[in-house]
């Protein structure tokens, strides 16, 4: 490759990047749902965000302002219990579930959806290692808390 070639396509590429060429505007919700006025219940400052998270990848502006759409999520029910323990060992299969509840109503005050969604998983893991144990029940809050949220996007895309 000539340098002259070289040159033109690195040009080239460092004028499409610093255009500043994004896929703005582009949104998985529907036109009314892309503003959201977002209230959660009972949930921590990191399952918030992460909440958050996936709402603004969808493509959702949170607002605070009566003409947007609410969205309202409440943890309903977060169990968990050991479910098996193996007597000669410290192993335990924990069942970890949490229920969410969800309604969606139009800034006029119309409700457009309601739902309960629950998801669980179970885990094996050693009692005698907390750190580990702390590390990978957070980890599976954070699966589940994913698959939640990701349920409540679905819906939310088919409204």
């Amino acid at each position: 490759m000539t340098f002259r070639a070289f040159s033109f396509i690195f040009l080239l590429l460092s004028l499409i990047t610093g255009c500043g060429f994004q896929l703005k505007g582009l949104s998985n919700l529907p036109e009314n749902l892309i503003q959201l006025d977002l209230t959660v219940e009972k949930f921590t400052n990191q399952e918030e965000v992460q909440l958050i998270t996936i709402l603004k990848q969808a493509g959702a502006e949170l607002v605070n302002t009566t003409t947007a759409t609410k969205l309202r999520v409440n943890l309903q029910r977060a169990n968990e219990r050991i479910i098996a323990s193996n007597a000669t060992q410290s192993l335990r299969i924990f069942s970890i579930s949490r229920n969410l509840d969800y309604v969606v109503t139009s800034a006029e005050g119309k409700l457009l959806l309601q739902r309960d969604v629950k998801q669980s998983r179970e885990i094996e893991l050693d009692t005698d290692d907390v750190l580990q144990l702390e590390q990978s029940r957070m980890e599976v809050i954070r699966e589940i808390n994913n698959a939640l949220f990701q349920q409540i996007l679905d819906q939310l895309k088919n409204l």
